[in-house]
């Protein structure tokens, strides 16, 4: 299953707090005090993120704890193996989760930073397949038509005994959280996405400033483009916390197979070829996962169109010149040099026995050299006497 994704975002300090503690992670863009929109296309070897991490701790640990935990999930998803099961991917995750929070947990002796964490809450692709992962109270929204829903659950102690009148801000899990835990959902199966989903994931910056009917109309006005509409909702209605939201909205493209023509709607003249062998796959080892990149980083054939006569493409890469002398077992190539003509060789024949591995003093040349001075004086002897 293919799916291309509209994405926007923004994390904002809020109108009360002195520093922003909550960060998002794109896809290996990691989103604080900002703006982010992009465009991805995601199919069964590509990784997609999208993730919020909403800092506590006072005195800026919680924003050390939510860089961590981004930055450890990033590493995660990108070295994660290809082609496990559900049950396995499930495993992954929680001794990433358990590593991410042991090592938050260690920090937490170091000056300043005791009992800091964060939230970690968003959606991921993996295989084709989309999971969800929470662990505190920050929220995944999923707006169908114009029908909002809350998929993930707040682990807040308001949420926990139903009672509407304790603080939000009171929550009994997050990583550095004694007995942390996550949530790990695969939405295929609990959720399934369907085509022009929006999801919405979001800190508690927003979801405690506006009532889910306020998110629900913005989120159906602007689609995925909701994220700065949103925040200004937030900041309008006090803004008394760090705000940071995702909002994409997917597009299934589902793959058609186009059914192989039969022999009789062949022509008659082309002949019916046998198939080609099809190349080994590579080991598992050697294929890398793909990353889903945001495709406005490219240029659009546009731009090459657009662009003035003299000017090559710059994205058109030209491989480099070698030099043979630096390559080992490399030579530069030499005309061809005309060759001196040669003297025709002697070739003895079986009834010669002219050995050509002796010594030139060895009995059998010595009696050829003999045998020619002999005849050379006799010639010589005969010439004298003519004249």
């Amino acid at each position: 299953m293919n799916i291309s994704i509209n994405l926007s975002a923004v994390s904002n300090l809020g109108c009360v707090r002195s520093n922003n503690e909550d960060m998002a992670l794109i896809t290996g863009t990691i989103l604080r005090d900002n703006e982010y929109s992009a465009r991805f296309k995601i199919n069964d070897s590509s990784r997609f993120t999208a993730i919020v991490a909403d800092g506590m701790g006072g005195y800026g640990g919680g924003e050390i704890a939510s860089e961590m935990a981004i930055r450890a999930f990033d590493q995660f998803i990108l070295n994660l193996p290809p082609d496990l099961d559900n049950i396995q991917i499930l495993r992954e995750i929680n001794d990433w989760f358990d590593s991410t929070h042991n090592l938050i947990c260690a920090e937490q002796t170091k000056p300043g930073l005791a009992n800091m964490g964060c939230t970690f809450t968003g959606i991921f692709s993996y295989q084709g397949h989309l999971y969800m992962l929470n662990s505190g109270d920050s929220r995944v929204y999923r707006l169908r038509g114009d029908i909002l829903k809350q998929l993930s659950t707040d682990h807040s102690e308001r949420e926990r005994l139903k009672n509407p009148d304790i603080p939000s801000n009171l929550i009994y899990n997050a990583l550095g959280v004694p007995n942390a835990f996550i949530d790990k959902t695969l939405l295929d199966s609990d959720f399934p996405p369907c085509d022009g989903d929006i999801y919405i994931i979001c800190s508690d910056g927003l979801s405690d400033m506006c009532p889910d009917s306020t998110i629900e109309q913005i989120t159906s006005q602007f689609g995925h483009a909701a994220a700065k509409p949103l925040l200004e909702a937030a900041l309008n209605a006090g803004g008394r916390d760090n705000c940071t939201i995702i909002t994409f909205q997917i597009k299934i493209e589902e793959q058609i197979l186009q059914p192989e023509p039969s022999q009789e709607q062949l022509p008659s003249t082309q002949p019916i070829s046998e198939p080609e062998p099809q190349a080994e796959p590579l080991a598992l080892q050697d294929q890398q996962p793909e990353i889903a990149f945001n495709i406005d980083d490219y240029p659009s054939p546009e731009h090459f169109d657009n662009a003035p006569a003299d000017q090559e493409p710059q994205t058109v890469a030209t491989p480099p010149s070698i030099d043979p002398e630096l390559v080992i077992g490399s030579q530069p190539e030499q005309e061809p040099q005309p060759q001196p003509e040669q003297e025709p060789t002697f070739e003895p024949t079986e009834d010669q026995s002219l050995d050509v591995q002796h010594k030139p003093n060895s009995p059998s040349w010595r009696s050829v050299f003999d045998s020619a001075g002999k005849k050379i004086s006799e010639i010589l002897g005969q010439s004298k006497k003519k004249s």
